[in-house]
């Protein structure tokens, strides 16, 4: 009925060097989500410190009205972040 067809988008990256493309992307949303797969680190310090930036960009999201979803796959050891923001109905 009426839905929008619009594609998700899927990146994979270092979350520690590249956080300021999702940044970007968040403040760039208008409608739409697009998704970020991080793969977690065998260095608890190192995967700390991803955490930490995941946390980050969740309270960045926020403050941009965006929402956000955390997905953990164990079994691939990788975080899913999903940034949607829905189309506003005027009536």
């Amino acid at each position: 009925m009426g839905e929008d067809s619009s594609m998700t988008t899927v990146i994979t990256l270092d979350l520690i060097k590249q956080h300021e493309e999702v940044e970007q992307k968040i403040k760039e949303l208008k409608h739409g989500e697009f998704m970020v797969s991080v793969p977690s680190h065998p260095d608890i310090a190192i995967d700390n410190k991803i955490k930490d930036k995941v946390l980050e960009l969740v309270a960045f999201a926020n403050k941009h009205r965006v929402q956000t979803k955390i997905f953990e796959n164990k079994f691939n050891n990788t975080h899913v972040l999903t940034f949607y923001k829905e189309k506003k109905n005027r009536t």
